[in-house]
């Protein structure tokens, strides 16, 4: 792995971990971030706005095209669920990036 790519697995290995810092409390419509500073942590991390990582993890997109589309607000243990959810999700990217790159190394002949 070169410098590039390890910073990048650093910094998304570092959003799952500090993903699991975001905490729920019940909001008007939905949930709402305890605290926005793990939020703003996380969302520099990988490059959005707190705003739209809140979106992503508190609001459930439904409808059944471009023009029908809304968003429904998600209780605080849905939300969990879907930060749970992101962050598997991009652990798992992270793993099977890191695995293609050590099998396209190994059957380079470095083995």
């Amino acid at each position: 792995f070169n410098e590039t790519d390890r910073e990048q697995v650093y910094c998304l290995l570092a959003f799952v971990l500090l993903l699991g810092n975001v905490e729920f409390k019940p909001g008007k419509e939905g949930s709402e971030v305890k605290d926005s500073k793990a939020v703003d942590k996380c969302a520099a991390l990988i490059k959005v706005t707190s705003t739209q990582l809140i979106e992503a993890i508190t609001l459930r997109t439904l409808g059944g095209g471009k023009l029908s589309t809304y968003k429904v607000p998600l209780e605080p243990r849905l939300a969990v669920a879907m930060r749970n959810s992101l962050a598997m999700h991009v652990y798992a990217l992270v793993f099977d990036w890191c695995v293609a790159v050590i099998n396209e190394y190994m059957s380079a002949g470095h083995a």
